[in-house]
């Protein structure tokens, strides 16, 4: 239909019908709404720092595997007098730096998936100060906290952007440590076969 006006989504206000007041129900629904999905905000960012400290954990795990393997392997091969062929050398090296600086680097992404940004929240003497009127049964409580959690939702939200992106960026960097770790540990036991 062209020229018809766009429909409004069933989640938007101008799509509610007039109703009679109710003495602030509607508003306690709406308030635990919104303080619902802050604190599902909440739970996600603590899945974010879960992953990120995973992650971070089997990538560091891997890069001490790596360099006791080698540590290892070079320290049985050296005082029988194996040869060690010439590329052995500068791949463990070039392998190692790449782990170190990937590794440095995820750190760092996963550093701001941990931090802790800054985010409204009501003060106590705030909250405290409200029940007077609450308790005389002000509907503009029940008003003011849905605008304080809505705030709150939102920085919650606008945070956790912050740290989704810092995860992702940190993942990139734990597995090309990863994969310099697998490689490191490659070329250890080539050379072990080799030799």
């Amino acid at each position: 239909m062209t020229g018809s006006a766009p429909r409004a989504s069933s989640n938007d206000p101008s799509s509610i019908a007039a109703g009679t007041p109710d003495e602030g129900r509607q508003l306690g629904l709406l308030l635990e709404s919104v303080r619902g999905m802050a604190d599902e905000e909440f739970q996600r960012s603590e899945r974010f720092d879960t992953k990120s400290r995973n992650q971070l954990t089997a990538a560091g795990s891997l890069f001490t595997v790596a360099m006791a393997a080698t540590a290892g392997v070079l320290n049985a091969l050296l005082p029988r007098g194996d040869t060690v062929q010439g590329w052995v050398y500068p791949s463990l090296v070039a392998t190692a730096l790449v782990s170190i600086v990937s590794l440095g680097v995820a750190v760092w992404w996963t550093w701001k998936v941990w931090y802790l940004y800054k985010q409204d929240a009501l003060d106590p003497k705030t909250i405290e100060q409200y029940v007077p009127h609450a308790e005389g049964g002000n509907a503009q409580v029940a008003r003011k906290l849905i605008e304080a959690h809505a705030t709150i939702l939102r920085d919650r939200r606008t945070n956790n952007g912050k740290r989704a992106t810092a995860l992702k960026s940190g993942s990139w960097w734990c597995l090309i440590g990863a994969v310099a770790g697998l490689v490191q540990l490659a070329v250890v036991f080539v050379a072990l076969l080799t030799s």
